[in-house]
């Protein structure tokens, strides 16, 4: 893909386009240009920058509450089968918090949605903290809006409602008028 031929204005952008795309890769810009393509969104350079911005945020917000996760699956193994879980990875603890049984009941934690989606979350997990480009891409058959309604309910419900208004708040001031994922 030339992305110059996919920006309908890219002439008028040039420069701000040709310093962006140098600094966080032209892949980067060609998904979302896919993206926004299949969703009927005009390719306009502020267009394409408003949804770079808003994939960055859903990353940014996911990866917080990933990272509360982890320390919580962590602290659980670690209580209850006195391992060592500083290095241990967010797999292998995930499925060690599930074993866990009753014990794992914790604040309304969906076990059973953490079981049966435990690829699903393992991967969108993987895709956050690899910088990975979310929207308009699945996780292991799970559309983005599908894989941020479980990570949803596999958080402790004291979490949820912070969860839920970061990512939504997450299309401010970008991408209201258009595509954006509402919990």
């Amino acid at each position: 893909m030339q992305i110059e031929k996919e920006i309908i204005d890219y002439e008028q952008n040039k420069e701000d386009i040709e310093h962006w795309v140098t600094l966080k890769g032209e892949y980067r810009y060609e998904e979302i240009i896919e993206f926004m393509k299949k969703e009927n969104i005009k390719c306009t350079w502020k267009n394409v920058t408003n949804y770079v911005r808003y994939d960055k945020r859903i990353l940014i917000n996911s990866f917080k509450y990933i990272v509360f996760l982890e320390e919580l699956f962590k602290s659980f193994v670690h209580k209850y089968r006195n391992g060592n879980v500083i290095e241990q990875d967010f797999k292998i603890c995930l499925n060690h918090f599930i074993s866990l049984d009753e014990k794992a009941k914790y604040d309304e934690i969906d076990i059973n949605l953490l079981s049966k989606e435990k690829k699903s979350i393992n991967n969108y997990r993987n895709c956050v903290v690899h910088n990975k480009i979310l929207i308009g891409n699945s996780f292991i058959g799970k559309r983005l809006e599908q894989i941020l309604e479980i990570y949803k309910n596999i958080l402790p419900k004291s979490y949820r409602n912070g969860f839920i208004k970061d990512i939504n708040n997450c299309a401010k001031g970008l991408v209201e008028g258009t595509y954006h994922i509402k919990i």
